[in-house]
C-alpha cells in the first residue's frame, strides 16, 4: 500500500491522461487531443471564497454549516473574459501552432477544455510543463483529459490469489471491531443515510474486488455489504500497487463507516500517475472534478467525506533536496537530482509549486462545499516520504544526509484545508487502552502554507513549551500537522484472497474517515447540515474540552525515524496537548458525538 516500501522502475510515459483519441504511446499530429487548462484565479476571488470558509466553518457564525453551492463558488472564482482568451491564444501558439477545435470552461468557470489537432506527442508533454512555468497569471498548470466514465455498481469479482489465512492474534489486533471498542464506538453504528456518501481516491492500478471484502467481513465479524460500494472511473487492476491501497483504504472506511454509501474513485488509470510528477497532474484533474461534484453538470455526485491515502514528500521538499545536492555536490546537476527522484517510487509526485497551490485552491472550494477532506500523513516521520534513500549509491547517501537536516512535510496532509491523519500503535509500549505514537507517522510544518488561525494558538503553545529539532530544519510559522491519529499498525486486510497485515498511515486515514461518517450520519438524522470543513470546529472543542474527552492524548513519541527504522536522531516530539507527532491524538466517541454530532 502507499507509503509503503519504494519501487525502482523507471518513469514511463508523462502524460497524465490519454485524451479522447490520443494514446499515450504514440500520437499522430493530426489526431485530436484533450487539453485542460488552469486558468488563473484573480486573488481577491480566492481571498473572498477563504472568506466565506471562514463564516460558514464557524460554529458561532449566524451562517455556520451553510456549505456553498457550486454556482457561489463560480460567482466568486469564476475566470475573466479576458484569462479566457488569453489562454486561448497562448494554446493556439504552443506546438508550432495548434489548431483549437473547441473549448469549454468547465470547473468553477475557471479550467478550459479544449479540443485541439496538431501536436505529437512530445510536444503535449512539453505543453503541460510549459503551463505551469511560462503562463503566469494566465495558467497554473495543465492536463490532459480522460474520457469520464460513469460510476457503476461492482458486485462481483474474481480473486486471483490464495485462500485467506486463518486470522492469528496479530491480525485480531487492529480489526475494524477492536479499534471501535478501543475508541468507544458502539459496533454496529451506521453511517446510512442518503446524503452521506463517503470516497476513497487514487489513479493507476487503485481498485478492489468485492470477493475481498466479503472475506474480510465475514473473518472479522462486520455487517457491511459490498453492495453499498460503487466504482467511480476506472476498476484499477488487481495485483498492483494502487489496488493494494484502494483495497486497504475501502476496507477501512466501509467497516468503520459502516452502511455509508461509498464510492471507490478512480479518475485516471494510466501508469504514469502512480510513481512521479504524474501523480500531482492526476490529483489536479481528480481536484477540479470535486470541486463541482453535485453540480448539474457533473457525473460525480456530491461526497460528504473524501480520503485521500495516496501522497509524497511535498514540492517544497523535493525542491529543497536537489537543490541543497546541487549547491553543495560538483558531482550532481539539478536534471541528475530529477532522474533520481523519478526512479524513487511515491517520493517527488509534484511538479512545480503552481501545479500545489491550483490543488490547494481546489481544495479550499470543496471545502466550501462541505465536503471533509482527509489525508494520510505519511510513513516517514518527519524526514521522508516513507523510508531512507537507497545507501547503496553516492547520490542517496547525500540525500539521506541532507534530509535529516530538515524537517520535510507531506503533500495533501500539509494542505489547511486537508484533515492530516496520523498514526498510533499499541504494541511497542503501547496498548489500546493507552496507545502511543507509531513509531513512522507523518508529522511536522509544511514550507509552503501559512499556520491557519483554527491551530495558531496550539501550535504556538506547543513551540513554547516542546523540545525542537535545530531551528533551521523547519519553519515555525506554517501549517502543522498531523491533526488527529487512528491505528497504523497491525491491521489486517484481504486482498487478491490473502489475508496481510499491514499498518501505515492508509490504515489510520480510512478508519477516521469512516468515523466522520458516523458523526455525519447523527447530525443529518438530527436535521443538521454535515460537519464540512471541520478543523475550526474540532480545534475550538478539542481546546475548551476536558483533556482526554474527545481523544486520547498520546505522549509517547518521536518523528525522528522512517519507515524502514533509518533514525535521523532529531525531530518533534509528543507531549501533552495538541503535538506536531500526533495532533490532538486518538478519538474517543462520547466526547466526539458531544462536541461534533450535535447543534450548531
Amino acid at each position: 500500500p502507499c507509503w509503503r516500501g519504494r519501487g525502482m522502475r523507471e518513469l514511463g510515459c508523462f502524460l497524465l491522461a490519454t485524451a479522447t483519441v490520443v494514446s499515450c504511446a504514440a500520437a499522430s499530429g493530426e489526431e485530436a487531443a484533450t487539453v485542460v487548462l488552469a486558468l488563473s484565479h484573480e486573488p481577491s476571488g480566492v481571498a473572498a471564497l477563504e472568506r466565506r470558509l471562514q463564516e460558514v466553518s464557524d460554529p458561532s457564525h449566524a451562517e455556520y454549516g451553510a456549505w456553498l453551492s457550486s454556482e457561489e463558488v463560480t460567482a466568486l472564482v469564476g475566470a475573466t473574459h479576458q484569462t479566457v482568451r488569453a489562454a486561448e491564444a497562448w494554446l493556439q501558439q504552443q506546438c508550432g501552432g495548434l489548431e483549437l477545435l473547441s473549448s469549454t470552461l468547465t470547473g468553477q468557470r475557471d479550467f478550459l477544455e479544449a479540443v485541439v489537432v496538431g501536436a505529437e506527442e512530445p510536444c503535449l508533454r512539453e505543453l503541460l510543463r510549459t503551463a505551469e512555468r511560462d503562463a503566469s497569471g494566465i495558467l497554473d498548470g495543465a492536463f490532459l483529459r480522460l474520457p469520464r466514465s460513469q460510476r457503476r455498481n461492482r458486485r462481483g469479482g474474481t480473486s486471483m490469489g490464495a485462500k485467506a489465512a486463518s486470522p492469528d492474534a496479530a491480525t485480531e489486533l487492529g480489526s475494524p471491531n477492536a479499534q471501535k471498542q478501543a475508541y468507544g464506538i458502539p459496533q454496529d453504528t451506521s453511517a446510512s443515510h442518503a446524503d452521506n456518501i463517503q470516497l476513497v481516491w487514487g489513479p493507476g492500478t487503485f481498485g478492489y474486488l468485492p470477493s475481498d471484502l466479503e472475506e474480510f467481513y465475514s473473518t472479522y465479524n462486520v455487517s457491511a455489504n459490498v453492495n453499498t460500494i460503487s466504482t467511480f472511473g476506472f476498476n484499477g487492476t488487481v495485483g498492483g500497487d494502487n489496488f493494494y491501497e484502494a483495497t486497504l483504504d475501502v476496507t477501512y472506511i466501509t467497516s468503520m463507516g459502516l452502511d455509508g454509501t461509498t464510492l471507490v474513485a478512480n479518475t485516471n488509470d494510466s501508469s504514469t500517475t502512480e510513481e512521479t510528477t504524474g501523480f500531482g497532474y492526476a490529483l489536479l484533474a481528480f481536484s477540479e472534478l470535486l470541486a463541482s461534484s453535485g453540480s448539474s453538470d457533473s457525473a460525480l455526485p456530491l461526497p460528504a467525506v473524501v480520503s485521500m491515502s495516496l501522497g509524497s514528500l511535498s514540492y517544497d521538499s523535493c525542491a529543497l533536496l536537489c537543490s541543497t545536492l546541487v549547491d553543495e555536490s560538483d558531482l550532481y546537476t539539478q536534471e541528475d537530482c530529477d532522474e533520481y527522484m523519478a526512479t524513487q517510487r511515491q517520493v517527488c509526485m509534484y511538479s512545480s509549486a503552481s501545479i500545489v497551490d491550483r490543488i490547494n485552491v481546489e481544495f479550499l472550494k470543496s471545502a466550501a462545499r462541505g465536503v471533509t477532506l482527509l489525508g494520510a500523513t505519511g510513513d516517514g516521520g518527519s524526514h521522508f516520504s516513507f523510508g531512507a534513500f537507497g545507501q547503496a549509491t553516492a547520490i542517496g547517501r547525500a540525500l539521506n544526509d541532507i534530509s535529516c537536516r530538515y524537517q520535510l512535510p507531506t503533500f495533501p496532509a500539509e494542505s489547511p484545508y486537508v484533515l492530516g491523519v496520523g498514526g498510533e500503535q499499541w504494541s511497542g509500549g503501547g496498548s489500546s487502552d493507552a496507545p502511543v505514537y507509531w513509531y513512522a507517522g507523518g508529522a511536522g510544518f509544511s514550507r509552503r502554507f501559512h499556520v491557519p488561525a483554527y491551530q495558531a494558538s496550539v501550535v504556538a503553545d506547543y513551540l513554547s513549551r516542546a523540545p525542537l529539532p535545530p531551528s533551521s530544519s523547519f519553519n515555525p510559522n506554517q501549517r502543522a500537522y498531523p491533526d488527529v491519529v487512528a491505528l497504523a499498525s497491525n491491521v489486517p486486510m484481504v486482498a487478491d484472497g490473502s489475508t496481510l497485515v499491514t499498518g501505515g498511515t492508509s490504515a489510520s486515514a480510512p478508519a477516521f474517515a469512516g468515523i466522520v461518517s458516523l458523526l455525519n450520519k447523527m447530525r443529518l438524522d438530527a436535521g443538521l447540515p454535515v460537519l464540512g470543513f471541520l478543523q475550526p470546529r474540532l480545534y475550538s472543542a478539542a481546546a475548551e474540552a476536558e483533556p482526554g474527552a474527545m481523544f486520547y492524548d498520546i505522549v509517547v513519541g518521536n518523528s525522528s525515524c522512517g519507515g524502514d527504522h533509518y533514525d535521523c536522531g532529531n525531530g518533534f516530539v509528543a507531549t501533552e496537548g495538541w503535538d506536531a507527532v500526533t495532533g490532538w491524538g486518538s478519538p474517543r466517541w462520547e466526547g466526539l458525538v458531544e462536541a461534533l454530532a450535535v447543534a450548531p
